[in-house]
């Protein structure tokens, strides 16, 4: 058991687990000036915000994460691509960048800041996909229960009166 002294303890670790914003640079698209930025945890209102928008994303995230095969860092950079205005939008309410900065960075800076988001916002998106892979699981066991239950076929009645 790890006590106070424990250097893996250590303060600031404990307030990088508690709030794990992240300052980055990226080139600035318009002046092509280096700009830090920092990348935030998702604070109260911004997380009931993301839920929304976010809500086809995690959906296919966890039917990616649900097939071993599948999943693959570029797996879930599709699914990024596929649904590229709700991630440029996450990403804008993450950092307070607006949307048109966030289309314009080059794909180095484009990457540092996804995962940067990723890295920030884990437990808000590994807990909604792991949610969405539960509920699809306890679905796909319900139904499969009530399916074998009424498959059955009522006795006959052909008796003579």
């Amino acid at each position: 058991m790890a006590g106070r002294s424990d250097p893996s303890h250590a303060p600031a670790d404990q307030a990088d687990i508690l709030m794990p914003d992240e300052d980055i640079t990226i080139t600035d698209p318009q002046s092509g000036a280096a700009r830090e930025i920092t990348v935030r945890e998702y604070r109260f209102r911004e997380m009931l915000k993301a839920q929304t928008i976010a809500r086809a994303l995690i959906e296919d995230m966890a039917r990616v994460a649900g097939d071993p095969e599948r999943l693959t860092s570029a797996a879930l950079f599709a699914v990024l691509g596929e649904h590229d205005e709700a991630w440029i939008a996450l990403c804008a309410l993450a950092t307070g960048l607006e949307a048109g900065v966030i289309e314009e960075l080059r794909e180095a800076d484009s990457t540092a800041l996804s995962l940067a988001v990723w890295r920030a916002n884990s437990n808000f998106f590994l807990g909604r996909i792991l949610g969405e892979q539960l509920s699809r699981e306890a679905l796909a066991t319900s139904s499969a229960s009530s399916i074998s239950s009424t498959g059955s076929q009522r006795p006959a009645t052909d008796r003579p009166t």
